[in-house]
């Protein structure tokens, strides 16, 4: 039987797709990449592509799903603002904080509560809710987008404020 090691997380160098570096400023650089990958396509909403094969004698229908590029920029901006928050200065944290409120805010004029029985205390604090027509879904997905395009900017600019590339100062452990 083969031995199992464990690798010590502080000294693993990765590899892979970006490089072997693996620190928090090659993380942050590496979602700045993903989130500009994921800006230079037309925004739209998912859809499923339906396709016919020939398979033997029958065709047959396989459906895809073509997901939604609005939400795939805004989760990805959504994720840096986490990661980048507890290094943030005091701007940009309130900055965060109040895209967040109106994120928020937005999703409630949207959206309705969806009427439900909770089956345990831990269902009972979350708030389900829904889109009652699709053009609420719509308008909520086109305003959380553009928002955090905002929000992008305003990292961005946090990043270049602290000279962030270019120094030292955005270092593990300060």
């Amino acid at each position: 039987m083969a031995d199992v090691s464990f690798i010590d997380a502080e000294s693993y160098q990765g590899g892979g797709k970006y490089g072997n570096e693996v620190s928090f400023k090659s993380i942050v650089m590496r979602q700045m990449i993903k989130i500009s990958d994921n800006s230079n396509v037309e925004f739209r909403g998912g859809f499923w592509e339906q396709r016919s094969i020939v398979v033997g004698n029958t065709v047959q229908t396989i459906g895809t799903y073509v997901p939604d590029s609005r939400e795939i920029y805004s989760n990805s901006v959504l994720y840096l603002s986490n990661i980048v928050f507890p290094h943030a200065d005091k701007e940009l944290r309130e900055v965060i904080i109040k895209s967040r409120e109106l994120i928020k805010e937005a999703l409630t004029k949207y959206s309705v509560e969806v009427d439900r029985e909770d089956e345990n205390i831990e269902q009972g604090k979350t708030y389900d809710r829904k889109f009652e027509e699709i053009k609420d879904r719509i308008s909520f997905r086109a305003f959380r987008r553009a928002e955090l395009e905002k929000l992008f900017v305003e990292i961005s600019c946090f990043l270049k404020r602290i000279d962030y590339f270019d120094s030292e100062s955005f270092e593990e452990g300060v």
